[in-house]
């Protein structure tokens, strides 16, 4: 009979990313490391369940208008320091934090009907903030390389298209797409 060798690491990777995400709903396969701002865009919304189950863990409101502005300062001075003009770059930021809130109010609302038994949330300081973070710091590089291309639109579309693929509401899409038209420059 002959022997079947075992699969390749990167399919078992991949396979336990899939299973991983099946079961626990964490969107990891969407936590890959994206480049681009479209997979940015999706890869930040991958980590909002986390980010509700936490808030919801701990009795803490979706909205932190504290944690909120100091996050639209950090981000548009990073911005203004690669070349991105301070407007659109805090513009871009405040919707992908709408996106987020709205998609952590749909999460909440969703659990709460549901009998689901939830695992420990990540470490908010430790993990999700980190990753968050430097998310943030590619979604500053992304947008200066978006803003270079001749056709701005083709981005928009593609963003979202690929937050569509990933499943989100249409209220979390619009959201998250109007951050990236005003991020570049264009109008929806």
């Amino acid at each position: 009979m002959p022997r079947i060798s075992p699969l390749p690491r990167p399919v078992h990777a991949i396979a336990w990313c899939l299973v991983l995400s099946l079961l626990t709903g964490c969107s990891q396969l969407e936590r890959r490391g994206s480049k681009d701002l479209p997979g940015l865009v999706v890869e930040r919304l991958g980590w909002m369940n986390e980010v509700a189950h936490i808030k919801e863990r701990h009795h803490l409101p979706v909205t932190d208008a504290k944690r909120e502005a100091a996050l639209l300062r950090a981000m548009t001075a990073q911005g203004v320091e690669a070349g991105l003009p301070a407007a659109a770059t805090r513009q871009f930021f405040a919707a992908q934090i709408d996106a987020a809130k709205i998609y952590q109010q749909q999460w909440m609302k969703r659990m709460s009907r549901s009998k689901a038994r939830l695992s420990q949330p990540s470490d908010l300081t430790q993990v999700v903030r980190p990753a968050l973070d430097d998310i943030g710091r590619r979604m500053i590089g992304a947008l200066v390389t978006a803003r270079q291309q001749p056709d701005r639109r083709l981005m928009v579309e593609q963003t979202r298209k690929r937050l569509q693929q990933a499943g989100h509401t249409s209220e979390v899409v619009a959201a998250a797409v109007a951050g990236v038209a005003a991020g570049l420059g264009d109008s929806e």
